[in-house]
């Protein structure tokens, strides 16, 4: 993912009440937001628009299940198309990966470690 205009500031929000801040980095990948921010804020994030457009189903279900072990802690919400909302130029087949890939990993996910 390119490199956001946000992520200067990062640390910054750390100066802000715990659990209290919903952070959105549309163009960072969501690990290295949660490596600097921790549990501190409830992130949002989802699947890349290039892979819902140019991946395959199996692709976006690995990429989500990868995402969520990693980033859940702390609070998640996942977002649709997180880099603008989900293209015209989406799969179909792709959209519907990541829609079921959230319902089984967020349920299956609770075990994770």
């Amino acid at each position: 993912m390119e490199k956001s205009g946000y992520d200067a500031h990062r640390e910054t929000l750390l100066a802000l009440p715990k659990g209290k801040i919903i952070a959105i980095f549309d163009k960072t990948d969501p690990r290295k937001v949660r490596d600097v921010l921790g549990d501190h804020v409830i992130l949002v994030s989802g699947s890349p628009n290039s892979l819902l457009i140019g991946g395959t189903p199996q692709k976006v279900d690995d990429y989500m299940k990868s995402m969520l072990n990693d980033c859940k802690d702390g609070g998640m919400m996942i977002y649709l198309g997180a880099d603008g909302g989900i293209s015209g130029d989406a799969r179909p087949e792709n959209v519907k990966a990541l829609i079921v890939a959230v319902e089984v990993w967020e349920v299956l996910g609770r075990g994770f470690r």
